[in-house]
């Protein structure tokens, strides 16, 4: 990341911004259901319980002006302390989006930086998150795996 940006974590008052995030996410993916009205409110009573818990947390990268142009978020999900990981967390990272104009430019790599950072820091051990095919190339240079892990959803 070149001198011109800068990152900073996200505050209670950035949650639009995370909103606005994730919603571009989701229509960047063509995936209208979780870019619309609905999910976004949804994500919104969501994350601000989350955020307020500090079960939450976010990085953005700024211009020098800062403008906001990159972010990511994680989760910090209840886990089963295992022999790998005796943290009672696992990190779930979530809303990894770069403003078109400035992508290519590492700035999805340095947040996914601080995140890893972070969780090393506090001794988190397992971090997941769901990759597009845009980010899949950058998260497996960072050393994730794919898992077996498969879901249901029930009617």
């Amino acid at each position: 990341m070149d001198a011109e940006f800068h990152l900073r974590e996200m505050q209670p008052a950035d949650i639009p911004i995370v909103l606005h995030h994730r919603r571009s996410m989701f229509a960047d993916m063509g995936d209208a259901l979780y870019a619309g009205d609905e999910a976004t409110d949804a994500f919104n009573r969501w994350v601000t319980v989350r955020v307020a818990e500090g079960r939450y947390l976010g990085w953005f990268i700024e211009t020098v002006e800062n403008d906001v142009v990159a972010g990511g978020g994680l989760w910090l999900m209840d886990h089963v302390p295992l022999k790998l990981n005796d943290s009672p967390y696992r990190a779930h990272v979530m809303n990894i989006y770069t403003e078109p104009s400035y992508r290519r430019r590492g700035l999805a790599r340095s947040i996914m930086q601080a995140i890893i950072g972070w969780c090393a820091e506090q001794g988190i051990k397992t971090i997941t998150l769901h990759a597009s095919e845009e980010g899949y190339l950058l998260y497996t240079k960072l050393g994730f795996e794919r898992t077996n892990e498969m879901h249901l959803i029930l009617p």
